[in-house]
C-alpha cells in the first residue's frame, strides 16, 4: 500500500557559493605555491651542459661579488666572497638568481644555455642547471674561486682558469644529444601576480 509518511517541503535556500574575488585570490596563491615548489632536474642532461654551466656560474659569482663590492661602504672580506660562492647554486638566493633566467634549448645535437629577458619559476630545466652547478662545486675548487673573486681577477680569465684548469668542464666538447631525447619544456617567466607575491605584495 502507499506510504502515509508526510514528505518535507524542499528547502528554498540557495547553495553556498564562494565569492569571485576569493576564487581569484585562491587561484593566484595556488599558482605562486606551485611556482615555488622545487622541481626535480634531469640528471642525464648534466653532462651536456657542464661547460656552459661552469662559465655561467663563474660569471654570475663574479658579477654578484662586484655588485656587493660597489654597493658596500666598507671593504669586503674573503668571507664575503665565500658567501657568494656558497649561494651560487641556489636559485632562491641572490647569488643563484642567474639560474632562473636561463632556458635550455636543443640546437641540433647540442643542449645550450640561452639567457632570457626575464626570470621565472625554477622548473625542471632550472633544477637541471642547479644539479650541474652543484656537481661542479663538489669537484672541490670553491676555495680557488673565493680567492679569485676576492682578488678581483678578470671575469674572462677567471672562467678560463675555473672551467679548464680547476675543473675539466670545458676541456673537451660536450657529448651530443640522443636523437630520441624529448625536447624540454618552454621557458616561462613569472606572471605579474607571482612577481608581486615574491616581492611581498
Amino acid at each position: 500500500s502507499p506510504s502515509s509518511t508526510t514528505q518535507r517541503p524542499h528547502s528554498s535556500r540557495m547553495p553556498r557559493t564562494t565569492p569571485q574575488p576569493l576564487l581569484a585570490l585562491a587561484a593566484a596563491l595556488l599558482s605562486v605555491a606551485s611556482a615555488q615548489t622545487p622541481s626535480a632536474g634531469v640528471p642525464s642532461d648534466v653532462k651536456h651542459i657542464r661547460c656552459e654551466t661552469c662559465e655561467s656560474l663563474v660569471s654570475a659569482a663574479h658579477r654578484r661579488f662586484a655588485e656587493l663590492r660597489k654597493g658596500s661602504k666598507k671593504a669586503l672580506s674573503e668571507e664575503d666572497a665565500m658567501s657568494v660562492v656558497e649561494t651560487v647554486c641556489d636559485p632562491e638566493a641572490d647569488g643563484g638568481a642567474w639560474l632562473r633566467s636561463l632556458d635550455l634549448q636543443e640546437q641540433g645535437r647540442r643542449l645550450r644555455l640561452v639567457k632570457q629577458a626575464e626570470d621565472g619559476p625554477c622548473g625542471v630545466e632550472c633544477a637541471t642547471l642547479r644539479l650541474a652547478c652543484q656537481a661542479l662545486m663538489e669537484e672541490g675548487w670553491e676555495n680557488e674561486l673565493d680567492e679569485a673573486l676576492y682578488g678581483a681577477v678578470d671575469a674572462d680569465e677567471l672562467a678560463e682558469s675555473a672551467c679548464r684548469e680547476w675543473s675539466s668542464a670545458c676541456r673537451k666538447p660536450a657529448p651530443k644529444l640522443d636523437p630520441a631525447r624529448p625536447a624540454g619544456p618552454p621557458f616561462r617567466a613569472y606572471t605579474q601576480e607571482e612577481r608581486a607575491a615574491r616581492l611581498g605584495g
